[in-house]
């Protein structure tokens, strides 16, 4: 790594050790295809669990990240060991993460309602319990990694595509091959044995990932030690947590992710539904949707360091929010209102893949602007405190993003049951027409008035550009006051 003084003093990351670090981020985007696309798709159309208890289920998995999150984050924090506060607990996570997924997709034929409810729980909350030992302390490292402001969006943008394009890439393998048509199913989504492919895919997919960006970040440790064991944490857990409560930009943002969250796990989980039944789209129109998905992660990528140079984080990200509010709810009201005839099947595929398209773009330069500022909140609070606690103030974060697929899962359950939601439907006339319109009609209303409140609570954000010049300055300053002359 060479210096670059023009990136206020922070030693430039090598492109090879940035693409290492995000190959780990392919992980969260199997993990994130298989529970956001899958699970409750599985678990209600094709092993025949009721939409209640498998919402339940994946609600109770996220309570019990509520707990790990911020206490695999403070063990993280508080951590000296020759390997540093992070890889310890990236390394670990590898395999078991790979096993809770592979197993949760492969439940026994022969067990009950309420112990496939148990099954679902048990390996639904080992895969994220597992997930937190790699996210938390990774994600953390990109406020080690870099301190410049710019260079921590290209650093996050990296990660956050390679979690999209990996998540993609695998959706598209099973809408083509773990998910064609057989002489048994002619949509192989309702193939329970299709999911032994998928699974075992996933699950070396997952442990793969992991391992080498574990070890292509390893030599990165004694630079990660020199810049934040050093100031460490406070002696107290309820000190340390009280710094992260205290942090009001920390907490606005805390917010605003945790309803996007939410609801692009929900928009995601009911995907399926809408486009099974309410669209009555195939698995091969499916796969072409999910290919301009991979296209729109690649421009999202290519435009936000643009973007996050040319326009300050806040208002880029307001902006993108708008969209999403309006794009997809309107889709389906032009639907609802027979202004889109449902006969015109090209019409409705390509605003479809359009609307994925842009979408994805959208999410990428969300989630992108999301980790870069969370990096930028946690220099406000060492500012503020004197402490360095990337993983506790990251904990927050990945517990709210993985909103994703706990209560995105959770009220896609909920809805399903609303509007009495038959199990077991393998095509769209099996399904009463009021109950497909009482549906879109949730989802668009749903989607519209999450993003429109997320907008708001985001204009409380007060850390632009010169702010996080201003903190950088503060602490460089208050460094060579206390240096010995």
């Amino acid at each position: 790594m060479s210096v670059d003084s023009s990136m206020n003093q922070s030693p430039k990351v090598a492109r090879t050790t940035a693409l290492l670090y995000g190959v780990g981020a392919v992980s969260n985007g199997i993990k994130d295809t298989g529970f956001n696309l899958f699970l409750l798709f599985f678990y209600t159309q094709v092993a025949g669990l009721s939409s209640g208890l498998a919402g339940t289920a994946i609600l109770c998995a996220l309570i019990i990240d509520a707990v790990s999150d911020p206490l695999i984050g403070y063990l993280s924090d508080r951590s000296h060991t020759r390997w540093g506060r992070r890889h310890p607990f990236m390394y670990f996570a590898a395999i078991p993460m790979g096993l809770g997924f592979f197993y949760l997709f492969t439940p026994p034929d022969i067990l009950t309602e309420t112990q496939l409810f148990m099954w679902m729980l048990c390996f639904a909350s080992l895969t994220r319990f597992a997930m937190t030992f790699y996210q938390v302390p990774s994600t953390a490292m990109v406020a080690e990694i870099s301190e410049d402001y710019d260079e921590r969006t290209w650093l996050s943008a990296i990660r956050v595509l390679a979690g999209w394009l990996g998540g993609l890439i695998f959706a598209t393998l099973s809408y083509l091959v773990f998910f064609r048509a057989s002489e048994i199913f002619s949509d192989g989504r309702f193939d329970p044995a299709a999911y032994h492919e998928f699974a075992l895919t996933g699950a070396i997919g997952i442990v793969l990932a992991i391992l080498v960006s574990s070890i292509g970040t390893h030599h990165l440790i004694p630079i990660l030690i020199g810049r934040g064991e050093a100031k460490g944490s406070s002696s107290s857990p309820v000190r340390d947590f009280g710094n992260v409560i205290g942090n009001q930009p920390f907490m606005v943002l805390t917010a605003v992710i945790f309803i996007a969250a939410t609801t692009i796990g929900f928009t995601e989980s009911v995907s399926l539904y809408m486009y099974t039944y309410f669209w009555g789209l195939t698995p091969e129109q499916l796969a072409a949707i999910t290919t301009s998905a991979a296209l729109g992660a690649l421009i999202g990528f290519a435009i936000v360091p643009a973007l996050s140079k040319r326009f300050d984080k806040r208002p880029t990200l307001a902006a993108v929010i708008a969209i999403l509010a309006i794009a997809y709810p309107l889709i389906i009201a032009l639907r609802l209102t027979g202004i889109i005839n449902p006969e015109n099947v090209d019409l409705i595929f390509g605003l479809l893949t359009f609307n994925a398209l842009i979408s994805v773009v959208i999410a990428v330069v969300m989630t992108t602007l999301f980790v870069s500022m969370i990096a930028d909140t946690i220099d406000y609070s060492e500012l503020s405190t004197g402490q360095r606690q990337e993983a506790t103030f990251v904990s927050a974060f990945t517990f709210s993003f993985k909103a994703t697929s706990g209560l995105g899962g959770f009220l896609t359950g909920i809805f399903l049951e609303l509007v009495d939601f038959p199990t077991g439907a393998e095509v769209p006339d099996a399904i009463p027409q009021s109950t497909l319109e009482l549906l879109g009609v949730s989802v668009a209303i749903a989607i519209f008035v999450a993003w429109i409140l997320a907008t708001f609570i985001l204009r409380h954000y007060t850390l632009s550009r010169q702010a996080h010049a201003d903190i950088l300055a503060e602490l460089r300053r208050k460094v060579e006051t206390a240096a010995p002359h």
